[in-house]
């Protein structure tokens, strides 16, 4: 059942994992991207195919007819280009953003390479009876300029919705504004 929760697009979901890698903490053998602190600006384009897998089973036909619409608005909106804004300090380089996001533990990230100029990380996380898996590749082209691709899978009875994005991320000062 939905709930109150609009589902993230596949849009969203990559550049949650954009700003995931670019926050990573380092450790002795996992170095952070060699990027810049200060604004960035992260655009997405993402290609979706499969049903979203949600459980309509309890709704009306009017509601079911309401969240399909929307579940389509939602994929058609996913391959278009997304640009958001975030703000890389110091301290958000020194914490991982899943320990606010994921105090349940439902997420398992395994970095299979990392470097200054190079990070591959697959992800799984299992939350209510669903799965969503995948691996991205971000490569710092250089410390103002990010490029990175993916490919994710959301799993949930016996329904299958599988994404393949896009990622660019520019640097844009070393002042975040407003921007958090």
């Amino acid at each position: 059942m939905i709930g109150n929760r609009r589902p993230l697009g596949p849009a969203l979901l990559v550049s949650f994992g954009l700003a995931f890698v670019m926050l990573q903490p380092a450790s002795a053998g996992n170095p952070n991207l060699n990027v810049r602190t200060g604004l960035w600006e992260m655009t997405t384009v993402a290609q979706t195919s499969g049903a979203p897998p949600v459980d309509l089973s309890n709704l009306t036909p009017e509601q079911r007819a309401k969240v399909e619409a929307m579940m389509g608005s939602i994929m058609k909106s996913a391959a278009m280009p997304h640009t958001i804004h975030t703000c890389v300090t110091q301290e958000k380089l020194a914490k991982s953003p899943f320990e606010d996001l994921d105090k349940g533990g439902a997420c398992k990230r395994t970095i299979v390479a990392a470097s200054a100029t190079a990070l591959d990380v697959r992800f799984e996380c299992t939350q209510e009876r669903q799965t969503t898996s995948g691996e991205w590749r971000f490569e710092a082209v250089t410390p103002e300029l990010l490029k990175g691709s993916g490919h994710m899978t959301i799993e949930r009875a016996g329904k299958k919705m599988e994404s393949t994005s896009s990622v660019t991320a520019r640097w844009v000062g070393a002042s975040c504004g407003n921007v958090k």
